[in-house]
């Protein structure tokens, strides 16, 4: 069941559909509405929050156009799996389909943020960052180096932590937070000697590399990420 919303007088100027989609949102964040489970349907949510069922619609049909959930036709509305980080694989293999890769776990240290990952992630002098370094592989080959940067304050879990098996969607849903868009650019770059040396490649080779930051839906960047891939018969295809 929906828990009833905080009475009006503590709302706060927000329009109204946006403080909907945000309690929506949390709901889904702490779990309370799991991976394809259905929302109650737009008359009962308008009923409890005492909301017209146009208001309803319009915080759904923003949900919907982020990809937190789906509707379907004539069944109602559905959660989408939080946890998939597919919308954010964007390499393709000549054929149109997705290039799968297997990811090595991650290297982690601690570190004062570069001037770059200051920017990218909106931090403060005294703030930190955890850096991870890991390599992704296809096709019996290793494919791409990654070097990805997170804020400290953002991810305690990673505390002390050497190596591990990133996963941004399950650090991020242990927040009780959601996944919100992704912005990046494709360069074609030389690659450092560290970096060549993993992907079999001379210190200066010419590669594709991609630089993304993924923020949260609520606006908090929360990754920034740059990834050196190897010449080969894949193509990228732009976060939508």
């Amino acid at each position: 069941m929906l828990q009833k919303p905080d009475p009006p007088a503590h709302l706060s100027v927000k329009p109204l559909y946006v403080q909907l989609r945000e309690a929506l949102i949390a709901r889904i964040a702490n779990g309370e509405w799991s991976s394809g489970q259905a929302l109650p349907n737009e008359l009962d949510i308008a009923r409890e929050f005492e909301l017209s069922p146009g208001t309803v619609r319009k915080a759904l049909d923003w949900m919907v156009g982020a990809g937190i959930v789906v509707r379907q036709q004539g069944r109602g509305t559905f959660v989408t799996d939080q946890s998939s980080m597919c919308r954010y694989e964007r390499l393709r293999r000549a054929d149109g389909s997705i290039l799968v890769m297997d990811a090595s776990s991650a290297d982690v240290e601690e570190d004062m943020p570069s001037p770059r990952e200051r920017a990218c992630l909106g931090l403060g002098d005294r703030d930190r960052v955890y850096r991870l370094r890991r390599t992704r592989s296809a096709d019996g080959r290793m494919v791409m180096v990654e070097e990805i940067a997170v804020p400290a304050a953002s991810f305690p879990q990673l505390a002390g932590v050497k190596r591990v098996a990133y996963d941004l969607a399950g650090l991020v849903r242990e927040r009780q937070h959601l996944l919100g868009p992704g912005s990046e650019r494709l360069l074609l770059a030389p690659v450092p000697a560290e970096v060549a040396a993993l992907l079999g490649l001379k210190p200066g080779d010419r590669v594709m590399m991609l630089q993304r930051v993924i923020r949260s839906l609520e606006d908090v960047a929360l990754e920034m990420r740059t990834a050196w891939c190897v010449p080969g018969a894949y193509y990228h295809v732009p976060i939508e």
